[in-house]
């Protein structure tokens, strides 16, 4: 495929949503991505594409009790499992939105943005778009990428990283870049190389080139 595919995207979610959280590989990766958003008490963080809410105990400790933390996916069964722990969990200050990240909105602007593992996602251009117009102007951004590319990294290891990334990916377009989208709304990127360069920490600021007063 040439391009992201919603509705197959959807229908692979629909699938794994029941036992997602228990068959997650690169924990660390993940870790390490927020550590890099480097969150503050009381700050405000947006996650695009939150799946069933498996970053949001870190987001979460990271903003403290007086932050907010947004989710947005467009599969309702990913989202049954984020909103059951929340509820669980009692978290007050913990939201998530039901919709394609384009045509998703908030009631304010975030401070800081995470894209974890959310290729199709990245592959979008509206969806980028409109994800960074979410985010104030200086605003921390990261994503963790799995990155595809047998010229700088060992086959075996990228063999094994596109056989991981079978069951959440409709598209390989774009991934032996895959962030190209998102780093062209960043200012002093920074590309950290993990796992024999098979997956990418990308952050950066948040330009100000977008109009701020919709936040959509």
């Amino acid at each position: 495929m040439s391009k992201p595919n919603r509705q197959a995207a959807l229908d692979q979610y629909g699938k794994i949503a029941s036992y997602y959280d228990y068959q997650l590989v690169f924990r660390g990766m993940r870790a390490k991505g927020i550590a890099a958003l480097g969150l503050r008490p009381g700050q405000t963080v947006l996650e695009a594409g939150c799946g069933t809410g498996v970053n949001f105990a870190r987001l979460r400790a990271g903003v403290g009790a007086t932050g907010q933390v947004y989710g947005i996916d467009q599969s309702p069964l990913m989202l049954r499992q984020a909103r059951a722990k929340i509820a669980r969990r009692g978290w007050t200050n913990v939201e998530v939105f039901e919709s394609p990240l384009e045509e998703a909105e908030l009631p304010l602007l975030a401070d800081a943005l995470l894209f974890s593992f959310t290729h199709d996602l990245s592959q979008i251009p509206a969806a980028v778009d409109s994800a960074m117009a979410k985010v104030r102007p200086g605003g921390r951004v990261v994503a963790i990428c799995t990155h595809w590319n047998e010229k700088t990294a060992p086959k075996a290891a990228t063999t094994v990283i596109k056989r991981l990334s079978d069951r959440y990916m409709t598209t390989y377009d774009g991934y032996d870049e895959p962030w190209h989208l998102i780093v062209r709304h960043l200012s002093g990127v920074h590309r950290a190389r993990h796992w024999f360069g098979t997956m990418y920490i990308v952050s950066g600021e948040r330009t100000g080139d977008r109009e701020e007063t919709a936040v959509r």
